[in-house]
């Protein structure tokens, strides 16, 4: 079978994924007007989400060739430990991104908790 189409098959799984992240991408954008920052911070996480999977594309194609491409067991492990890690260290940052786009959408300077004096009243008419 042609490597193209083993690496494609094997890689079937990231495509749900890369739904999810186009989406994101695409719902951050149409929110940039309203929640620039947050959108901004989404976006840039989707597009780190969507990289990963590339990544791990690429490392399932390489995973694939082992045989033709590493003369050396030991270096072939070794690169494929680096892409790990680097697939790692780019979920990390987008997971963070999105974490701090959510949370910055809230406005911590407004409480939206009830003052005592709004409690007693509400606790009042119910009671």
């Amino acid at each position: 079978m042609n490597d193209v189409v083993t690496v494609l098959i094997i890689s079937i799984p990231l495509v749900p994924f890369l739904i999810i992240y186009i989406v994101g991408a695409a719902l951050s954008v149409t929110r940039w007007r309203r929640y620039p920052t947050p959108s901004r911070l989404a976006f840039i996480a989707f597009v780190m989400f969507s990289a990963r999977s590339f990544l791990g594309l690429a490392r399932n194609w390489l995973l694939h060739r082992r045989d033709a491409l590493a003369e050396d067991k030991e270096t072939f492990i070794f690169y494929l430990g680096i892409m790990g890690s680097i697939e790692t260290l780019v979920a990390i940052v987008a997971w963070i991104l999105l974490l701090i786009a959510f949370y910055s959408r809230f406005d911590m300077s407004e409480r939206h908790v009830a003052s005592g004096e709004e409690f007693s009243e509400i606790s009042r008419r119910e009671g």
